[in-house]
């Protein structure tokens, strides 16, 4: 049998804590956009160039291509403030969560009584 009086049993709030993870999953997701980005990436190959279609034979040349290359971006720096004020938003979320946490714990309390 389920203890209806430990909230931590509850559907809900098993619930409410997987909500509270993705909000904190998503204010890491808006901070990671306002840190600089560097990719390397590369690439060989090796081309026939014919118009017929004998590319076994060893008399005729293959032609090698290769391309390395980097790319930095960097995200524009403004004078304003960032959209997104990470504290005030983990916070929010904490209030939301223990809200939410004490009005289910109230709402099994009474149903038993």
């Amino acid at each position: 049998e389920i203890d209806k009086t430990d909230p931590s049993k509850r559907i809900e709030y098993n619930i409410l804590k997987n909500q509270q993870e993705l909000q904190q999953y998503n204010v890491k997701r808006f901070k990671s956009q306002y840190i600089p980005n560097l990719v390397a990436y590369g690439s060989l190959n090796t081309s026939a160039q014919r118009s017929e279609f004998n590319i076994f034979n060893s008399a005729y040349r293959w032609y090698p291509t290769g391309i390395i290359g980097a790319t930095l971006s960097l995200p524009a720096i403004t004078c304003t403030k960032l959209p997104i004020d990470a504290p005030k938003i983990k916070d929010r979320i904490d209030n939301t969560f223990k809200t939410r946490a004490l009005n289910y714990c109230c709402d099994v309390t009474s149903k038993i009584q």
